[in-house]
């Protein structure tokens, strides 16, 4: 049956779908990070049932679907003013609400999303769906809305009430708008799962198809698609989609297909050029960029996290809490293996609020001088948001930025390509090309996601002393190679000129 997840893949991707039903087996393990999110979603689900006192829960679990759908039934027949997990089904859709709610005309389907707002291009097409199912089994919708976390509550500290802590956002009109756009493709994706192979495409079947979506790198059948993948295809220069699009739609999917003059900006020529030739490609301007650091210079790495439920009183829905940072001192240019400078770090191991210290300790390492080495924008974000929160050394910290803070992915991406980086410019795609011996694969935290899993945890005082050391000292080795990974990028920039 197609079922809202089920419907989401299809949108996503039609071909996702075909292999989710026909090869279930090539499909990615879930990751520790796309658990966390159902776990999350699942405890903000329980919440939101509690805006509903006397409400009746379908238990989803250990049921069939019939004995779900029969369920449903006795409560709408029963009176229930609210139904949770109501579960409805018509030929071949399959669809289960979070929250009925009766009306005098009919009846409120309420979707609840772990989500600060409502989000369009997320939400919509997923409650007309279940309107769409809900409707065709005979239910009479009179009404949508999306329940969401209310981003404006402050928290207390006492046990959360959910009239509070949610926000609700009407968009009856919005779904009945599309719902005729929801029928028919719910119908195409029923006929191309009946289809035993997957469709050809201009003669071709499409085993490798990125680049109309930027969702392609993190799809379940990602190894499906990739391990097919032409090497020199045009998604690996990295360049925007709808270019990717383009010229997909003129028949090119080979660099070497690509006419000239279409690559004008010269960060994507020299990923293209890159990718084209297969050698490394290095701008002139790279000598004159790396002159601009400043020595000592101070290369640093955030962790932060945002949690859907607050943990820490007053505090909202998902502000911002950086409680870890990783800092490799360099006094001169990295140009040898064993001139990695000297580290320094911060990881707040208290349940309280991390952000006072984080900042002073921060402060304190940096007000001496220096160039300070960041790998994105988003330390500068970070501080921007303590700044506006009025976190004590937050703005001393920001005041740095103009001219101090140098974003390293920036020189790499505007002086530095290589096929090998797959048109991407993360240090986690950069750092086995540059740096092959160095590895995050045999750390315990491996990526940030699973450094905010990992710490979220010790706020809980169900967790052992030894476990919650064995996460201080994960996340200490895990932020620790990020700046050292910079070293290394930047010893790799350095070697080039």
């Amino acid at each position: 049956m197609l079922t809202k997840s089920l419907f989401k893949t299809g949108q996503d991707c039609p071909k996702s779908l075909w292999m989710t039903v026909h090869r279930p087996e090539e499909k990615a393990p879930l990751s520790a990070a796309n658990q966390a999110r159902m776990t999350s979603g699942q405890a903000v689900g329980e919440l939101a049932r509690t805006r509903y006192p006397g409400g009746t829960l379908v238990q989803p679990w250990g049921l069939t679907t019939e004995e779900s759908i029969e369920h449903t039934r006795a409560a709408m027949g029963n009176g229930d003013a609210y139904i949770f997990e109501a579960t409805f089904s018509k030929d071949e859709f399959l669809a289960r609400a979070d929250i009925l709610i009766r009306q005098e005309e009919g009846w409120h389907l309420q979707e609840v999303k772990a989500s600060g707002r409502y989000k369009k291009e997320d939400h919509l097409n997923d409650v007309a769906f279940q309107v769409f199912v809900a409707r065709r089994a005979g239910l009479k919708i009179v009404k949508a809305s999306v329940l969401h976390l209310n981003k404006d509550h402050i928290w207390n500290g006492e046990p959360f009430e959910a009239n509070s802590v949610f926000a609700e956002t009407d968009i009856t009109a919005e779904v009945e708008s599309v719902l005729d756009q929801i029928a028919q493709s719910s119908t195409s994706y029923i006929e191309l799962w009946e289809k035993a192979e997957y469709p050809m495409l201009d003669g071709t079947a499409p085993h490798f198809d990125p680049g109309i979506r930027p969702t392609c790198r993190d799809c379940d059948f990602k190894k499906h698609c990739f391990d097919r993948a032409p090497k020199d295809h045009i998604f690996f220069v990295g360049m925007h989609h709808s270019r990717v699009k383009k010229l997909k739609g003129e028949g090119i999917t080979l660099v070497g297909d690509v006419p000239a003059g279409f690559v004008t900006d010269a960060k994507e020529k020299l990923r293209f050029d890159a990718l084209l030739t297969k050698e490394s490609q290095v701008s002139g301007e790279l000598a004159s960029r790396l002159a601009e650091i400043q020595y000592p210079a101070y290369l640093i790495d955030f962790e932060t996290l945002r949690p859907d439920l607050p943990i820490i009183p007053g505090t909202s829905p998902f502000e911002l809490l950086p409680f870890q940072w990783s800092c490799h001192i360099l006094s001169e240019p990295p140009l040898t293996d064993e001139n990695v400078g000297i580290h320094r770090e911060f990881l707040h191991l208290e349940p309280s609020d991390p952000r006072p210290e984080f900042c002073r300790s921060l402060h304190d390492l940096l007000s001496k001088g220096g160039s300070i080495l960041i790998y994105s924008k988003y330390e500068i974000t970070t501080l921007k948001d303590l700044a506006a929160k009025g976190i004590p050394f937050a703005q001393d910290l920001l005041d740095l930025a103009p001219t101090r803070f140098i974003d390293l992915e920036d020189i790499l991406k505007e002086c530095y390509a290589d096929h090998r980086f797959g048109g991407q410019t993360s240090i986690k795609a950069v750092l086995p090309v540059v740096c092959p011996e160095l590895s995050y694969k045999g750390l315990a935290i491996q990526n940030g996601d699973q450094a905010q899993i990992e710490y979220i945890q010790t706020y809980s005082a169900k967790l052992t002393p030894e476990r919650r050391t064995e996460i201080f000292d994960a996340l200490k080795e895990y932020c620790k190679l990020d700046t050292l990974a910079m070293v290394k990028v930047l010893k790799a920039l350095y070697l080039k000129t």
